[in-house]
């Protein structure tokens, strides 16, 4: 089945690649051996359970022949995605259970061709900077790489040997717990029930939905509501929301399964019913091209649908004019995260520069001091996967992946999110402490830290200065304070 797509506005996303001086290109053989010696390294990454053993290695070339990355196959399942030049970050992202599909069609293999094709131009066109700046440091690229193969080459099997343990630092398990998708389930109208032609209902129909499941919101009835859709290539259709009840009333959150593919024995149509409404309802919400392989919308239109339609209090859309918004997207994402609010990614299909593929963002952690995003890819559970998102310099060159994200998705309250972490002396998370806030002229605002030593402030207001101060008993901290511009 073709991945549906959101789509970009024309003209927005050019894709502009310059030649430079490129580092090392690997084989297939170093990347068996980085994935080997990653895995050692790291007994069960961020919790999931890989397997220990390389069942095979396949090689994916660039545009120019040579091998752009390198998936490697795990006994008795998963895989791993490594990169195929060591000025690059070589695990780039991992899986638990599925095989890997490359087509652009697909919303990873979209997000990995396009990504790994930026990094390593972008790679080429520093490296001279990165020589002069320590890129063989323990935690640079080229230092992992060496590590992760001394580790794989040591004839010794041990998990400590010479301290080279390293242990994953969860932040945020997996926020999302439905394994969602476009069409059917189990062979059966699920997703697509209600859509015209039951055309698949769209990856952003897909994300919007599965983040409602989440918050079981709106809980009230949303009301019937006109929207103006397209169909086969067939515009101003007019349609209407179907709430949960095919009159507006409230969705049937109960009877919609988290994992309908899990047993499909017990799916009944009530419950492909329930889910269809809702995917039916986000598709047209959003203005909906409904075709047959796959359909799409603007990421605007579901920023403002989620606000007005489904009656959430707050959403933000950032975006950067069809180019790659690079390290701000962390910013965007992570404090979320902290705060239990999953958010919505677009990514580019480097296939089709004025399309692109919807998928939710819900949990991160670091492993081997690499920061890991996990992404839901609304496939039915296949192909969702830890990844390494893109961190590239924007003013080095135009590098379009991750073109858009929706966030501060909330189904009440409005503001910022500030988040951060308490930690001890020996840089161990402090849980129970207590953080204050307080701009001038207004009393204290305080968060509670988690077992990670994680802290929220949400629903703060924009352009203020907020002073920080922890407070732990048998901890005594500096009386300055943090300073936060929000």
């Amino acid at each position: 089945m073709k991945i549906d797509r959101i789509f970009l506005a024309a003209g927005l996303a050019v894709l502009l690649f310059c030649a430079g001086l490129r580092a090392a290109p690997t084989t297939a053989y170093d990347a068996e051996m980085a994935a080997s010696g990653w895995l050692k390294s790291s007994v069960q990454p961020l919790g999931v359970n890989l397997g220990r053993r390389v069942k095979s290695v396949e090689t994916f070339a660039g545009p120019g022949g040579g091998a752009l990355y390198y998936i490697v196959y795990l006994k008795p399942s998963g895989f791993v995605i490594v990169s195929a030049d060591d000025s690059v970050e070589p695990i780039i992202g991992f899986a638990d259970d599925g095989t890997y599909d490359p087509s652009s069609d697909n919303p990873l293999g979209a997000l990995v061709a396009g990504d790994l094709e930026g990094r390593v131009d972008s790679a080429g066109n520093t490296f001279g900077l990165m020589m002069s700046l320590g890129a063989d440091l323990p935690d640079s690229p080229r230092g992992k790489w060496r590590r992760f193969i001394d580790l794989a080459q040591n004839p010794a099997d041990g998990y400590s040997l010479m301290g080279l343990t390293c242990v994953g630092d969860i932040r945020v398990l997996p926020l999302v717990q439905s394994k969602w998708s476009q069409a059917t389930a189990c062979g059966e109208h699920t997703y697509n029930y209600y859509t015209p032609e039951n055309y698949p209902c769209g990856c952003m129909a897909t994300a919007m939905a599965q983040l409602m499941r989440y918050y079981e919101y709106p809980a009230v009835p949303i009301g019937v509501h006109e929207f103006t859709i397209e169909v086969a290539g067939l515009s101003g259709q007019t349609v209407h929301t179907r709430g949960g009840d095919g009159l507006g009333g409230p969705y049937n959150w109960t009877e919609m399964v988290l994992r309908p593919e899990s047993n499909c024995a017990a799916l009944s149509e009530t419950q492909r019913q329930a889910i269809g409404a809702v995917c039916y309802d986000a598709g047209v919400a959003v203005g909906m091209n409904f075709n047959p392989t796959g359909s799409g919308a603007f990421l605007a239109d579901a920023k403002d649908a989620l606000v007005t339609t489904f009656q959430f209090e707050n959403a933000v859309m950032g975006y950067n004019f069809g180019l790659d918004i690079h390290a701000g997207v962390n910013d965007m994402i992570n404090p979320n995260l902290d705060a239990g609010a999953p958010v919505i990614l677009a990514i580019l299909n480097v296939s089709d520069v004025n399309g692109a593929h919807a998928v939710i963002c819900d949990g991160y952690g670091y492993d081997s001091s690499t920061l890991y995003h996990h992404l839901n890819m609304g496939w039915q559970g296949i192909d969702d996967v830890w990844y390494n998102l893109p961190d590239i310099d924007g003013a080095r060159g135009s590098y379009t992946t991750v073109f858009g994200c929706i966030y501060n998705i909330f189904p009440s309250g409005k503001g910022e999110i500030v988040s951060g972490r308490v930690l001890g002396p020996g840089g161990f998370p402090i849980a129970n402490a207590r953080v204050f806030a307080e701009p001038s002229g207004r009393v204290h605002l305080s968060a509670m830290t988690n077992d990670r030593g994680i802290y929220v402030l949400d629903n703060l207001k924009s352009n203020l200065v907020y002073t920080l101060e922890p407070r732990a008993d048998g901890y005594t901290f500096s009386d300055a304070g943090v300073n936060v511009s929000v």
